[in-house]
């Protein structure tokens, strides 16, 4: 049995990410599996900073670092082998099945200012000696976060 956090997101950035394999009898410890993720992701999680044995060998535990890799990945499967129990049995074959997701891909805002800012959709200097308000929506933008907009003007004047 593989078990895995089932979404790595941007918030878990340089977090710990473990896989826990389960084996049903007692391993050997010297036998150490070899975990592979389809598909490859080792920009991701990379190789493991640490493997450890647990349970009476029956738990192996490998842990990443998650690296911002800005990818979205459905539906990875992690594949091991090279297991051996305590008599020298290699591992039956294991099937591997979807595990977690990946998405560390920053969102890419978009802005959709309303159609009429002013009588004639131009703010110019007229417009400037009062307060103009210019109203739109945000699309593609996490929720609770804050985002800054800078106007530009054809001349290069700029106001945020």
């Amino acid at each position: 049995t593989v078990t895995a956090d089932t979404l790595i997101s941007e918030a878990d950035i340089a977090k710990i990410f473990s896989v826990v394999v389960t084996f049903d009898e007692v391993m050997d410890e010297a036998a150490t599996p070899t975990l592979a993720f389809d598909p490859a992701i080792t920009s991701t999680l990379g190789s493991p900073d640490s493997v450890v044995w647990s349970d009476g060998s029956t738990k192996f535990t490998a842990n990443y670092t998650i690296a911002d890799d800005d990818v979205e990945l459905q539906d990875i499967t992690v594949d091991v082998t090279g297991a051996k129990d305590i008599s020298g049995n290699v591992q039956a074959g294991y099937t591997p099945v979807a595990q977690f997701d990946i998405d560390t891909k920053a969102p890419t805002p978009t802005i959709t200012i309303d159609s009429s800012i002013t009588n004639d959709n131009i703010l110019d200097f007229v417009d400037a000696q009062g307060l103009v308000s210019v109203a739109g929506t945000l699309g593609g933008a996490e929720a609770g976060k804050d985002y800054e907009v800078t106007l530009t003007a054809e001349n290069g004047y700029q106001a945020t």
